[in-house]
């Protein structure tokens, strides 16, 4: 090889990692001072948490103990992402694979109540050691289209829409997204079931998914409707709706929850002086604060079930409820009908409740075997499918999730099975609904 070749290898190598290192794809040696946080945040938020950090620092009596200074690499990630993806053990230094994070910043409280039961994040230093804090704080609300546009769906034809409840903070024909894929949508479904009893606020979701516009698949998707006049209103945090050109504007809701935020440290063999450094900085400028010793409402697997709970009855039957509130809504006396389409689905599921009745005890027991694989689950599935018949609320889902420690609701086919019940389940009530109000036999 001529020594022009070898020169030009050399330099495209030296341009390569160069580039690496920009991008955060690899940690350079001799780069002590880089930082590697992953987040949902968006890019104005991280610019400006970039150059707060960098003025908290010239603050401090020995700003850049690190030598070359202190480079944040943002490992950006889908809002909604199960955090326990996203963090894996540290690599060390001279690891060329792309570094796992030093932070997690950003998603719901739950998210980090589990990592911690995970052992997956590190304790913060401080007179009250802790695992995470609870940061961007954010009012919740409606993310609206402004005054004097037009907000007109944009789509030739529309389903029809259900009848919304006469409430004064309430906009009409509002979408949202996918439960299980928006922490967002999911946050502000909790608001809706703790306002007033939990059926209640279960019936006003059932109203909301009858909006003319089909819930989005993922997260953003509802807010973009919104920009594009396709929808009046989502639910969306203030802080959201800010970073936007003005094709909406923010309309709080007086009873919505705030919208809050963690932040933790990733557990690992390497040193942790600048994550410990950076959550300083975050505690110190206000940022972050203590989480409640225990939240009731930051349970990851209570929220998981109610996320697939939604996800089944609203996101995977809309067509069917679609169809169903555009009968009612032709129909001249609907009222036991629409009672019947936003009821929660039953407990025991109803197809346990069929088997029971055809005197089938052994399939239902043969049915538990394959769905829980030690005898403590199959117990506590057979105690509670033969107890009293309710509903499903928000009572059954913390039992659920609390059952044997956890381990029944994070049996994935336990979990599996329970999303395809509530699913057809929904679908077959949707359409004897359909049925019962055009007169038609059940």
């Amino acid at each position: 090889m001529s020594r022009r070749a070898v020169r030009l290898l050399s330099f495209g190598g030296v341009l390569l990692g160069a580039s690496l290192g920009l991008f955060g794809c690899v940690r350079i040696p001799g780069q002590s001072g880089s930082l590697t946080i992953a987040t949902s945040w968006s890019q104005a938020e991280r610019s400006q948490l970039d150059e707060a950090f960098e003025r908290w620092l010239v603050t401090k009596t020995d700003p850049e103990p690190f030598g070359t200074g202190i480079k944040i690499d943002w490992l950006t990630i889908e809002r909604g992402l199960d955090l326990s993806r996203v963090v894996q053990p540290r690599r060390g230094r001279w690891d060329p694979r792309p570094p796992a994070p030093d932070i997690v910043l950003g998603g719901p409280p739950s998210s980090y109540r589990r990592l911690a039961k995970l052992g997956k994040l590190a304790p913060i230093d401080g007179p009250e050691p802790r695992l995470w804090n609870n940061v961007h704080r954010s009012p919740m609300g409606w993310a609206v289209r402004p005054s004097g546009v037009d907000s007109s769906p944009k789509t030739a034809t529309n389903p029809p829409i259900a009848a919304q409840p006469p409430a004064s903070s309430r906009p009409p024909q509002l979408t949202f997204d996918d439960p299980r894929h928006d922490p967002v949508a999911l946050a502000w479904a909790k608001g809706e079931l703790s306002s007033g009893t939990w059926a209640e606020g279960y019936a006003r979701l059932v109203q909301s998914a009858g909006n003319s516009r089909r819930i989005g698949r993922q997260s953003g998707s509802a807010l973009a409707a919104v920009e594009r006049g396709e929808a009046e209103a989502t639910p969306a945090v203030a802080l959201d709706v800010a970073v936007r050109s003005g094709s909406v504007r923010f309309l709080p809701a007086p009873e919505a929850p705030d919208w809050i935020e963690g932040a933790g440290i990733v557990a690992g063999p390497g040193p942790r002086q600048l994550p410990q450094l950076f959550i300083q900085f975050l505690n110190e400028t206000g940022r972050a604060e203590k989480p409640q010793a225990e939240d009731p409402a930051a349970d990851f697997e209570v929220d998981s079930l109610l996320a697939d709970l939604l996800g089944a009855t609203l996101v995977d039957a809309q067509e069917e409820l679609w169809t169903a509130w555009a009968t009612l809504n032709r129909a001249k006396s609907p009222a036991r009908a629409a009672m019947w389409l936003t009821q929660a689905p039953p407990w025991p599921p109803a197809s346990i409740e069929k088997l029971e009745g055809d005197n089938a005890e052994v399939l239902v027991q043969t049915l538990i075997e394959q769905l829980a694989p030690d005898a403590e689950l199959r117990a506590w599935l057979s105690r509670s499918w033969l107890g009293p018949k309710r509903l499903v609320d928000g009572a059954l889902l913390e039992e659920i999730a609390h059952a044997a420690d956890g381990r029944l609701a994070r049996e994935p086919r336990f979990r599996a099975w329970l999303r395809a019940e509530w699913t057809a389940w929904s679908r077959q009530r949707y359409r004897r609904v359909t049925r019962t109000a055009t007169g038609l036999k059940p």
